[in-house]
């Protein structure tokens, strides 16, 4: 088990350490890149904001990596490609590397990145299943699940009506308190997961007072870079949207204005095809800019970064970097959603058996599943992030003797 915030021993590291204080064990230990950062005492940072393409000192010119291959640390033992002082081995990172160390991650501290998410996504999901309950409109919807045919004919089609709408509004007013509060709790967890697993990569293991302290400030921060990214991702699609609802109304124009024998399977396959094309050009834009902008809710908590800054580091950090980001995150996600998948699955079986027909029962295991599945693909997809955000510093800054001198 890793050793905890205030300790000055992992126990999986056989060679002794020098003691540190605790003051010297914060997140501090790390270049902030704020203007006004004063360097503790690492000589390998150097503030970004003054210098941003030179990188660290101590960086060898054409080989970022050359200046920790060959580092011997305080401790007496070498600093190689595979020094791991915690959960990841100094040096770039593979994508079985990163795989290995988001479990590794979640082993060395389960209270924080799981058992602090399962709480919090339970509070959330019992916060959703009282306001559904308790908004006065809608109560027709466990009449109409559990009999709907005896709802109808004893009813008139104003009656009906009035208890469909209220149903209605009623799923829509829930829906969106779900979605707020949701939001809201995956950028407060994220924030928490990811300054646990940057602790972690030194080998540190912060209480959950500790996380919060540090993670509590920045908040407000990540809450303007969710915003702010929305409305980015939503710009660069507006042209290929536009373009794509111009074209399928120029199909229904068409179609209903023309002699149908006319409208050719040719021209009827272009017009797919076309319709695909754009949904592409509008797909590929919010793709390239997510993976973009993948690591400024990291930056934003382990540089104290503000929202616009955030964008633009992270903008700078994965430069260059797309197509192995991409395919990491799919991978990734395609197996953190097989599994979050299986476990749903399991989770469902009680409504197979006969308890659909409940709705309340159904409502509360639909939040049942939903929490469960938050509270493990949060702080996983978090950590995966903190650590691509690590690797792109390590290939781009020479970050590794960095980590290597705070560890």
């Amino acid at each position: 088990m890793p050793a905890t915030e205030n300790d000055s021993q992992w126990s999986w590291d056989p060679y002794p350490q020098q003691p540190k204080s605790e003051s010297s064990s914060s997140y501090n230990d790390y270049p902030n890149y704020e203007a006004n950062n004063t360097n503790d005492g690492n000589q390998s940072s150097q503030n970004y904001a003054e210098n941003p393409n030179q990188g660290y000192q101590g960086a060898a010119p054409n080989d970022p990596f050359a200046n920790y291959q060959t580092t011997t640390n305080y401790y007496g033992h070498s600093g190689g490609r595979n020094f791991k002082p915690g959960i990841m081995p100094i040096r770039p990172l593979t994508l079985g590397d990163i795989i290995e160390s988001v479990f590794a991650a979640l082993r060395a501290n389960p209270g924080i990145l799981f058992g602090v998410s399962l709480i919090v996504m339970t509070f959330i999901a019992l916060l959703n299943v009282l306001v559904f309950w308790l908004l006065p409109f809608g109560n027709d919807l466990g009449l109409i699940m559990q009999n709907p045919d005896n709802f109808f004919e004893s009813n008139d089609a104003e009656t009906i009506g009035n208890s469909i709408a209220s149903i209605i509004v009623k799923l829509a007013g829930t829906t969106l308190f779900s979605g707020i509060t949701q939001q809201l709790a995956i950028i407060i967890l994220s924030g928490l997961s990811s300054y646990t697993v940057a602790r972690a990569i030194i080998g540190k293991k912060p209480t959950w007072q500790k996380s919060w302290e540090e993670t509590k400030g920045r908040i407000p921060a990540l809450i303007l870079y969710t915003l702010l990214q929305l409305v980015v991702e939503i710009l660069v699609m507006i042209i290929p949207i536009g373009l794509l609802v111009g074209l399928v109304g120029y199909i229904i124009y068409t179609a209903s204005d023309s002699d149908p024998s006319s409208f050719g399977s040719g021209a009827a396959i272009s017009m797919v095809f076309g319709v695909l094309l754009l949904f592409l050009l509008a797909i590929i834009p919010l793709i390239f800019v997510t993976i973009r902008l993948s690591v400024g809710s990291v930056v934003i908590v382990l540089e104290k970064s503000g929202p616009v800054e955030a964008m633009k580091r992270s903008w700078q950090l994965t430069k260059g970097r797309f197509f192995p980001i991409f395919g990491y995150t799919f991978v990734f996600s395609l197996i953190i959603g097989i599994i979050v998948g299986v476990l749903s699955q399991i989770l469902t079986l009680p409504l197979m058996l006969g308890l659909a027909s409940d709705p309340q029962l159904t409502f509360n295991f639909s939040q049942l599943i939903g929490t469960i599945s938050s509270a493990l693909t949060i702080p996983v997809m978090a950590a995966f992030y903190t650590l691509i955000y690590h690797d792109l510093r390590i290939r781009k800054e020479a970050f590794a003797q960095t980590l290597i001198d705070i560890s």
